[in-house]
Order: C-alpha cells, then sequence, then structure tokens
C-alpha cells in the first residue's frame, strides 16, 4: 500500500481516477432510466452541472496554488456534477444547479 495526496489515503492496484471513471459508468443506467421516465429534461442539467463542478474545482485549486491539471484528472468533480444533476427535479433554474454546485465542491 501507498500514501496518496487525495482521498482515499490508501490506494490498492486501482487508482482514484480509474474508481472515478467506474461510478460516472455505474450512473449510466441510472440516468437512462431517468430519461426513460422523465424526458430528456436530464440532459439541460447534466450540461450545467458537469462544467460548473469542473470550473469551480479548477478555480480552488488555482485560488490554493495546488496544480490544477493533476486533480481535474481523478474526476470527482465530474461526480459530483452527475450526482447533483440526478437529484436535483427535471426543471431546476440553471442558477440553482450553479449555487448548488458552488457549495458542494468549494464548502463540502
Amino acid at each position: 500500500m501507498t500514501l496518496t495526496n487525495s482521498s482515499p489515503h490508501v490506494s490498492n492496484a486501482r487508482q482514484l481516477s480509474s474508481m472515478m471513471l467506474l461510478v460516472l459508468a455505474a450512473l449510466i443506467p441510472g440516468a437512462i432510466t431517468w430519461i426513460y421516465f422523465f424526458g430528456i429534461s436530464l440532459v439541460i442539467p447534466l450540461l450545467i452541472a458537469v462544467p460548473a463542478a469542473i470550473s469551480f474545482e479548477a478555480l480552488m485549486l488555482k485560488l490554493r496554488g495546488r496544480p490544477v491539471k493533476v486533480f481535474l484528472q481523478d474526476y470527482s468533480a465530474a461526480v459530483t456534477g452527475v450526482l447533483l444533476a440526478i437529484c436535483l427535479p427535471p426543471y431546476t433554474p440553471w442558477w440553482l444547479i450553479i449555487i448548488a454546485i458552488g457549495f458542494a465542491i468549494v464548502i463540502a
């Protein structure tokens, strides 16, 4: 076992980025089910939440003086954006999505 700079602090054979990609892959059936039952309304929150999460993450990393590229490659911000987009009601206003992502990335 080796120690890493980011959570999880103990790394096994699988890297954090590959685990986050598996989480994103696991969210695909849920997103497809959402679209089946509620229509295409999930696409707009996804298109707002994921880029906003990545942007907030990059901004906070830059403000903290951390290397942006290294930490953005773990896909944790993308997972946060997808999870939040799936949890919100279908026609949530765009500004509320950005505020929620801001709190999720900056505060949490």
